[in-house]
């Protein structure tokens, strides 16, 4: 059996479960919030329609068409293979896996009313991300990671073309092999990636209130 990788990230409203992390794309960058059944908690602007200004942003509840915008809705993975995260784009997926659904909602209704937003260091992703792995977010590489992230991932798409073609058509055998490769890849990359201290230090209190879960 060749390994079975989900390319597409698009789900409708009906398939979502709580907890889940699910993103809209915006004109050039993505925007995440955490399911809870009923709605969206998010960071936006408390008195906009527009939620894409962000000035003033605090995590806050929308109902799932104000947080679209008109946009396809699209499901955040977790627990992803490593050749599948290195072949999509930062900020579809981890290869980490999420924490108890209980727990992400419980992170992400405490947060609630929280305001210091901030578009590189504390931003949407970064609030989403928490949410789902606790203190094990601060190395997931995100769109607002450092400019040595992006270049070594500008380098490696002609090497994520390659590898999606040969996953395609690879045996059993070949394509652990292919994965195992990929491995120092995801490895060199997420040591690249910026340390989201300053998202660390938001959390902090929260997170030690959770016993850092």
């Amino acid at each position: 059996m060749k390994m079975a990788l989900a390319w597409t990230h698009g789900i409708s409203p009906a398939m979502l479960e709580p907890a889940d992390h699910i993103y809209v794309w915006r004109c050039g960058y993505s925007h995440h919030g955490i399911w809870t059944g009923s709605e969206v908690i998010h960071y936006a602007p408390p008195n906009s329609s527009n939620i894409g200004l962000k000035s003033g942003a605090n995590v806050r509840k929308d109902p799932l068409d104000r947080f679209l915008q008109n946009g396809a809705l699209k499901k955040y993975l977790y627990g992803v293979f490593e050749a599948e995260w290195f072949l999509k784009v930062r900020g579809t997926c981890s290869v980490k896996e999420s924490c108890p659904a209980e727990l992400v909602l419980k992170r992400a209704e405490d947060m609630i009313g929280q305001s210091s937003y901030d578009f590189v260091e504390n931003n949407c992703e970064h609030f989403a991300l928490w949410c789902k792995l606790g203190h094990r977010a601060i190395d997931v590489p995100n769109q607002a990671s450092s400019t040595v992230l992006n270049i070594v991932s500008a380098l490696a798409t002609p090497v994520r073309s390659i590898a999606l073609v040969l996953l395609s058509v690879l045996d059993d055998d070949n394509t652990q092999l292919l994965n195992n490769t990929l491995k120092f890849l995801v490895t060199f990359e997420h040591r690249y990636t910026l340390r989201n201290k300053p998202c660390e230090l938001q959390y902090s209190q929260a997170s030690d209130k959770l016993n850092r879960i």
